[in-house]
């Protein structure tokens, strides 16, 4: 995102949808890595932006064993 920011704030917006993806948060089992998403966070909040994250759990729930149950 750092790239980005700079056309971002010259394009004068207010809001972002970033993608998210699981892999991105967990990307070994039981490993988690918060690490781009906060800088994500981060660097909206220094830019007075708004962020509406989309979710994604598609690697997650593609392999029955790894859906959850209920």
């Amino acid at each position: 995102m750092k790239p980005l920011w700079p056309e971002l704030a010259k394009a004068k917006l207010n809001t972002l949808l970033p993608g998210v993806s699981w892999n991105q948060i967990e990307p070994q089992p039981g490993k988690f890595d918060f690490t781009v998403l906060d800088g994500v966070i981060q660097g909206a909040r220094s830019r007075n932006m708004r962020l509406v994250l989309l979710w994604s759990e598609a690697g997650r729930t593609a392999c029955p064993a790894t859906r959850p149950i209920g």
